[in-house]
């Protein structure tokens, strides 16, 4: 956060759009698993209140493959933190809710985004060692900035 508040200002709006993010996230409550089989636990949390989820984070203690179709994040619209790291997914996620603000994904499993995917208020995008074309990081933030406009 130093490193932003330097670059931007301290009270500049991005950074007090970050800060709020990060303290939303930080008093989000959440359910914290200790097995190896993520997979399960996201259809469980997917179909038990998906529409009250508003973060997920994974980070298991070492690397782990989830087997999953791809649609789970459908059913999640007011999910607004997605944060993926030591995990690799079996395929693309087909879609991505439009109100994420944060998204870090390590090794984002597809070279591009959902194609209904338009996240008018990320605040964070981080995909990290992805397979994501840099053409289309381009056009998201471009599509971003014309939004905004």
């Amino acid at each position: 956060m130093i490193a932003h508040e330097d670059r931007f200002g301290k009270g500049s709006k991005r950074v007090q759009a970050w800060r709020s993010a990060l303290l939303e996230a930080a008093n989000m409550p959440g359910e914290h698993i200790q097995t190896s089989d993520e997979s399960k636990f996201i259809e469980k949390i997917a179909e038990k209140g998906s529409d009250k989820i508003q973060g997920i984070i994974l980070d298991p203690p070492k690397h782990e493959a989830v087997d999953w179709n791809g649609s789970t994040f459908e059913k999640m619209k007011w999910l607004r933190i997605l944060v993926v790291q030591n995990t690799s997914f079996s395929s693309k996620p087909q879609h991505l809710p439009n109100y994420l603000r944060l998204l870090d994904w390590e090794e984002y499993p597809s070279n591009s985004l959902p194609l209904k995917f338009h996240p008018k208020n990320i605040i964070v995008f981080n995909l990290c060692r992805s397979h994501m074309m840099q053409k289309e990081v381009e056009k998201l933030f471009k599509d971003l900035n014309a939004s905004q406009i």
